[in-house]
């Protein structure tokens, strides 16, 4: 795939459940959870399912994530479960989990775009991550938040490396 020739629609569709739906975009180099709502035990369902993924992501390949917590009255739900948007496994306890199987993987990084609704973001949004990232820094991981889908998929296929083969 060519930068710049990303899709707006998603290759694939996974309906993980009820309240959560993983779409894959640019041949699968592109993950995106779309949270339609929020609770702690779908933020659950969500940090296993974000782990499993990357334990399956192909090896040097960065991970490509849009993390899409827009749908009317998730994101001020999830601020108030006080969990981390930015964190490649969404919880704390998931994100220890992860890390413990890739501590011999120096070659883990990538990219996460939260997309939040245009009502959620600006200063608080700012203010949330920038807590975020005193609070949980992860390393090689990159972020930038988001108000239109077609923009955070734009900046994630901005850092598809091509295939080796």
């Amino acid at each position: 795939m060519m930068p710049g020739l990303y899709m707006t629609l998603p290759d694939s569709v996974d309906a993980i459940s009820a309240h959560i739906r993983r779409s894959w975009y640019a041949e699968g180099r592109i993950v995106a959870y779309e949270i339609l709502d929020i609770s702690r035990v779908i933020v659950n369902e969500w940090s296993n399912l974000t782990i499993e993924t990357i334990r399956s992501w192909p090896p040097g390949q960065p991970y490509l994530a849009l993390h899409d917590i827009s749908h009317r009255g998730v994101a001020m739900k999830y601020s108030g479960l006080h969990l981390n948007i930015i964190n490649p496994a969404i919880t704390d306890e998931g994100k220890q989990r992860l890390f413990e199987l890739l501590k011999d993987d120096v070659y883990f990084h990538g990219y996460i775009a939260p997309l939040v609704s245009v009502h959620f973001s600006g200063y608080f949004t700012r203010v949330l991550t920038a807590k975020e990232l005193q609070r949980h820094s992860t390393p090689n991981m990159q972020h930038k938040i988001f108000t239109e889908r077609e923009a955070a998929l734009r900046w994630l296929e901005g850092a598809i490396r091509p295939q080796k083969g």
